[in-house]
Parts: C-alpha cells; sequence; structure tokens
C-alpha cells in the first residue's frame, strides 16, 4: 500500500484505486465535522451555490455555505463550525457549498471512496482510510484543497497531522 498526498487537487487526478481524504482545514472539513457531530443524517457538497440551492430544494435539505467569506444569501447557515456547534440537526441533510473543499469533493471520480479530514477528526479519518485500503487492496491519497488550487499551510499542516495518525495506527515509527 502506498501512501500519498497532493498539496494541491490537480496532484489527485492520476490516483486510481485510492481512498482519499480530502482536506481543508480551514472550513469544510472542519465544517463537515461539525455538521455530522451535531446530528447531520448527512452532509452533501456542492460545487457552487447555484447547485447547491438545487440540490437543497431537491433533497429538502438545509443550506450551509458561503460567498466571499459571508453566509451566502437565503442559507440556513455560514461555513463556520463555530457558527455550527449549537445546531441541532437531528438527522437533517445539509447541503455545503465552500470555495475549495467541496470543489474538490464533487471533483473527484465518482468510484473512488473518499473520506474528510481535518483536525478534529484525524486519528478516526486516519483509522477508517487504513482499514479502507487494507480491506480491498487499494492505496490512500491525502488531498489538501488549498486555496483556488494553489498551496495552503493550513492543509499541509493537517496532512501531517493525519499522516503521523496513519503510521501510528499502521504500526510504523
Amino acid at each position: 500500500m502506498r501512501i500519498d498526498v497532493a498539496l494541491v487537487p490537480s496532484e489527485a487526478r492520476r490516483w486510481t484505486n485510492t481512498v482519499c481524504v480530502v482536506l481543508d482545514e480551514l472550513r469544510a472539513s472542519s465544517t463537515i465535522v461539525t455538521l455530522l457531530e451535531r446530528g447531520a443524517g448527512a452532509v452533501i457538497p456542492a460545487a457552487s451555490l447555484a447547485e447547491a440551492r438545487r440540490l437543497a430544494h431537491a433533497e429538502g435539505a438545509l443550506l450551509a455555505g458561503e460567498h466571499h467569506v459571508v453566509r451566502a444569501p437565503g442559507f440556513d447557515f455560514g461555513n463556520s463550525p463555530a457558527e455550527i456547534a449549537a445546531a441541532d440537526l437531528a438527522g437533517r441533510s445539509v447541503v455545503l457549498s465552500t470555495r475549495n473543499g467541496t470543489s474538490v469533493l464533487r471533483g473527484l471520480p465518482a468510484a473512488a471512496p473518499v473520506r474528510v479530514g481535518c483536525l478534529l477528526n484525524a486519528a478516526a479519518v486516519a483509522g477508517t482510510a487504513l482499514s479502507m485500503a487494507r480491506g480491498s487492496g487499494a492505496d490512500i491519497g491525502i488531498v489538501c484543497a488549498g486555496r483556488r488550487g494553489a498551496f495552503a499551510i493550513d492543509d499541509a499542516i493537517a496532512a501531517g497531522c493525519i499522516l503521523e495518525r496513519l503510521f501510528a495506527a499502521a504500526g510504523v515509527d
């Protein structure tokens, strides 16, 4: 099994037979983890605000997302984990649109097993990715969403933390 890190999303396009862990530490990943922790039954990523509105209408879901770092007009939530931290989502589906992370999630091949990772769930996502990869004979790829396709230090730091947890879970020093 190989473990690879794509410090920008374009580096992940060549992967096949890979369990992907997508990171957008400052916002999308942390928001998704918080939404699920608050009881959301599903989080549906959208690549744009228009797509988010369409999906939410079709699914009867709540809307979360931002436009230029503020809550998008007509959305139930922004994309801040702090804003969502007190919400009781009780099994509701939430459609989330962010500038970077949800676009990367939507851009991965449909057949690729995907997990969302961040510092909040580093150990859990590392253990799950390792178990999935071992069970299917796949590799593991960590995809940093970055900022508009470019490198972002916060995602690289989260990738390092998840790598450390992967190595620990695999018994590698």
